[in-house]
């Protein structure tokens, strides 16, 4: 029995092992290897064809392009918070300006945006629509992940 006890401990400590690590990597595993992009996920979840994939990839193209402009010319939400902060005193009015110059351009933004999403949702069945507008009210952003820039994504 003596000889045996140390074996037993160490294949039970080696499944222990063995399992605790194929936990991480199954749970980590888009985080260790990358994540599958979030159009990728989509297309394969509504099934879309090839020609609606390469739509869905040619709305994602544009909305990035679309979105650096933006940014360019309004500017990113956070420079003005960074400009208050290098202020000695803070002037909530200057803030408030400030976000009301950038907005305009950011609702014409979301405006377009929600056209072009309109529009490709259409050229979806019925089936793919419905599970495309379910999708986008169980996880409010999918769709943000899915136009971000591959910058921007996280791994």
């Amino acid at each position: 029995m003596r000889a045996r006890l140390p074996w037993i401990l160490f294949f039970v400590s080696l499944a222990l092992n063995v399992s605790v690590i194929a936990g991480v990597l199954w749970v980590g595993h888009g985080k260790l290897f990358g994540g599958e992009h979030a159009v990728a996920r989509l297309a394969r979840e509504l099934n879309l064809n090839d020609t609606q994939r390469a739509s869905l990839e040619t709305l994602r193209n544009e909305v990035v392009a679309r979105r650096a402009e933006v940014e360019a010319t309004a500017g990113r939400g956070i420079d003005t918070t960074i400009a208050a902060l290098s202020e000695a005193t803070y002037d909530p009015e200057t803030v408030r300006w400030a976000s009301i110059e950038r907005s305009q351009p950011m609702r014409d933004f979301l405006i377009w945006v929600t056209g072009k999403l309109h529009a490709f949702a259409w050229t979806l069945d019925e089936t793919q629509r419905a599970l495309l507008i379910q999708k986008m009210r169980d996880e409010p952003g999918l769709f943000w992940a899915m136009l971000r820039p591959d910058s921007e994504r996280k791994p």
